[in-house]
């Protein structure tokens, strides 16, 4: 098992004495073991140094990891400890060649070695952990100690004790003048050892090298009058079953037992602590004081149990049980109750929003394509709106055939013959013609705030309110209401039968201006508007008047919408005028579900990517209207200050659970205060690449902030994504 010490905890190297001690009772073996020849348990501890990075092990018999667990548990409470599937040995040696030895005294075993007692302020494993810091990156290296307990411990006290005696030249017996030494080896109960060191490198002259330079940092443990280690290479026909014997976690025949009391032991191997926290390659666990919730959904626990072909795999031929839908949506990893744990959130909890903020390449992107595939592959509804486009195209890859029909992939850059088309201005929103008008108004203050002005609102926003209460009116047809005036005369008649204020205006005001005043009132409209309808290929999308698809039956049936708004390919203003449409269309079509029973309506997971883009005054409603139509919000942008501060009020006022990942150090005081000052800003500052501090609505509450680790992409990948585009 891989143990990862806590970089915070300080704990002292006697701790690993009682970590040993709990070896003695069970390691030892009864007559009936001898008789039926069965063999000795064995421990082995292990240090590798792995791609540069130093990692701990502990290697126990079988049938007593739990047992282990526990013991290191109660010495080191803060370790995390994981069962690794990949043996550290053979990711030493692969594809290298190694150089093997190992490590002997140099006197008889009654004399100690030099203890952690005597290394005063120092630890006895800094030197060998900065040699390990040092390995480059095609070197690697691997420390092992096994350890069983002697066949007859108090006889081998004993015969160690006796010789405090020694026979003088005349035959007289006095006293050994080593016998400090003698008392010292004795201090603590003995364990037979087999110390074993191995290098790997790219040829046979660097892995020799660097084996000597490993064995010769060993001197430190030299004892003045007491004992010390000797080095010697294992060549020949010796290496390679020497190596099995180290493979397999046994004592070997052909080398040397070693008699090592629990203190020597303790001083070789034992879990580092706050003390060792600048040596750089140490494969620390928990490095910030952190506890995640006890109610946290982990991956373990009966009744969420991990679908092998919903979550993180995709079998396709998976039984329908084994297909059925999850209840919670496993994205990160974190230490729950001493182990590390997979955990999520339950779709409950989803409906009070996520919001993740981060520094590009933080991991944000990573999540959400997670995210989406785990709602995807459980047969949920799922909108993206992604304003770069590699985040869709991700996730393309990972929708499985089952679900390939459920798809409708929108790309405006795509050929006319997969064009789609949007009418925001149908018929299925007369019931809220406000918000769409809003949202429209929005979008363009949003984009033109610099050169804006009340009476250009008032006339943008008359002007679409009149068009959405216009049978067949599209987004196009703004420059017409506003320059033709046979049609703007059809509008306004039909207006007079529907809304007698709006007709008014058209009527009493706009009518009755001069040439010269209703140009100037029209001409920045006509300028800003005329910008998007300018290109044939945004034109056709917004001037048709029936939409290609039906959002009610994306979100009642649970499709999959997928939008790309490459920027790089339509331009930053077009992105976010096509992005805020979609996202009002899909806040109106929640809306209208106010006239379906609560228990019909089937959650809907929208998921908008760097949202500041479309972050308008619109969000203010989704955010706090959006749970009770289970329109569940996932938003992603990387700092708050990208968004108006009302937005931002209405993020912190409605969002369940905050993913925060390294944030820069504005942000990191806001969000300091955001979690209570239980991390600092330097925390916040410091955060490594998929790490994320967060709270999370569970069960309806929020928990305080925890450490987690995001999850990566799952392994299995579809590759359907050219089949569905090309649909």
């Amino acid at each position: 098992m891989l143990l990862r010490p806590a970089k915070i905890e300080e704990t002292p190297v006697s701790a690993q004495v009682g970590l040993l001690s709990s070896f003695l009772s069970i390691g030892k073996r009864k007559l009936v073991d001898y008789i039926l020849l069965k063999d000795p348990k064995v421990v082995s501890l292990e240090i590798a140094s792995i791609a540069q990075k130093t990692r701990f092990y502990m290697h126990t018999p079988t049938g007593l990891s739990g047992y282990f667990t526990s013991q290191v548990l109660s010495q080191y409470p803060k370790t995390l400890i994981t069962e690794e599937q990949t043996d550290p040995l053979l990711s030493v040696v692969k594809g290298n060649v190694i150089a093997v030895g190992v490590l002997n005294l140099s006197y008889t075993h009654e004399y100690p070695i030099k203890t952690y007692t005597q290394f005063q302020s120092i630890s006895p494993l800094s030197s060998i952990l900065a040699f390990f810091s040092k390995l480059g990156p095609t070197e690697q290296a691997f420390f092992q100690i096994v350890i069983k307990t002697p066949r007859n411990q108090s006889g081998k006290q004993r015969k160690i004790r006796s010789r405090m005696k020694v026979v003088d030249t005349e035959g007289k017996e006095e006293s050994n003048p080593y016998n400090t030494l003698i008392t010292q080896k004795l201090s603590t109960p003995l364990l037979e050892a087999q110390i074993r060191i191995i290098v790997a490198g790219k040829n046979r002259n660097v892995a020799v090298s660097k084996l000597a330079e490993f064995a010769g940092i060993f001197g430190i443990y030299t004892l003045s009058e007491g004992n010390s280690f000797v080095y010697k290479q294992v060549k020949g026909l010796m290496k390679k079953p020497l190596f099995q014997k180290i493979a397999r976690r046994e004592f070997f025949l052909f080398q040397k037992t070693l008699l090592l009391n629990l203190e020597e032991l303790s001083s070789l191997w034992h879990l580092p602590d706050k003390s060792l926290e600048k040596i750089k390659s140490i494969h620390w666990g928990k490095t910030y004081i952190s506890e995640a919730p006890d109610n946290l959904p982990v991956a373990t626990d009966e009744g969420n149990k991990l679908q092998q072909s919903d979550t993180l795999t995709d079998n396709e031929d998976a039984s329908e049980k084994e297909q059925s839908r999850s209840d919670i949506n496993f994205f990160a990893r974190t230490e729950w109750r001493n182990r590390e744990e997979i955990f999520g959130i339950a779709h409950e909890d989803r409906r009070k929003h996520m919001y993740v903020i981060g520094k590009t390449g933080a991991g944000k992107s990573t999540l959400i394509a997670n995210m989406a595939i785990n709602d995807i592959r459980n047969g949920h509804g799922v909108a993206v709106v992604d304003p770069h486009g590699d985040l869709s195209e991700m996730i393309l890859n990972f929708i499985p055939k089952r679900r390939i029909n459920d798809v409708i992939y929108l790309d405006p850059t795509l050929a006319a013959d997969r064009s789609f088309s949007l009418n925001l201005f149908d018929q299925e929103g007369m019931q809220h013609t406000d918000v769409v008008a809003s949202g429209i108004v929005s979008v363009f203050y949003k984009l033109y705030q610099n050169s804006w002005g009340p009476r250009l609102e008032y006339m943008l926003r008359n002007t679409i309110l009149s068009l959405l209460l216009y049978e067949d009116a599209t987004f196009a047809d703004i420059p017409r209401m506003l320059t033709n005036k046979q049609y703007r005369s059809k509008v306004v008649a039909d207006l007079a039968k529907k809304d007698t204020i709006l007709s008014q205006f058209w009527i009493d005001e706009f009518e009755k201006m001069s040439d010269r005043l209703r140009t100037e009132a029209i001409s920045p409209i006509l300028n800003k508007v005329g910008q998007f309808l300018s290109s044939q290929r945004i034109r056709s999308i917004v001037d048709s008047k029936r939409s290609t698809f039906s959002l009610d039956e994306v979100m009642n049936k649970g499709k999959i919408l997928i939008l790309n708004l490459s920027q790089g390919k339509l331009g930053e203003d077009t992105t976010a005028l096509l992005g805020a449409m979609f996202i009002t269309k899909i806040q109106l079509t929640a809306m209208r579900r106010v006239f379906m029973p609560e228990e019909e309506r089937r959650d809907f997971y929208l998921y908008v990517d760097e949202f500041q883009n479309f972050a308008t005054n619109s969000f203010i409603k989704i955010l706090s209207e959006a749970r009770k139509y289970k329109l569940n919000l996932t938003l992603a942008n990387q700092y708050v200050g990208q968004v108006d501060e009302d937005i931002q009020k209405a993020i912190f006022g409605n969002v369940g659970t905050l993913v925060t990942f390294v944030v820069g150090a504005r942000d990191a005081g806001l969000f300091e205060k955001e979690f209570g000052g239980k991390f600092t800003a330097d925390d916040l500052v410091a955060l490594g690449k998929f790490q994320t501090l967060m709270k999370m609505s569970i069960g309806g509450l929020t928990s305080d902030p925890f450490l987690a680790t995001t999850l990566g992409l799952p392994s299995v990948v579809n590759n359907n994504k050219e089949k569905i585009i090309r649909r």
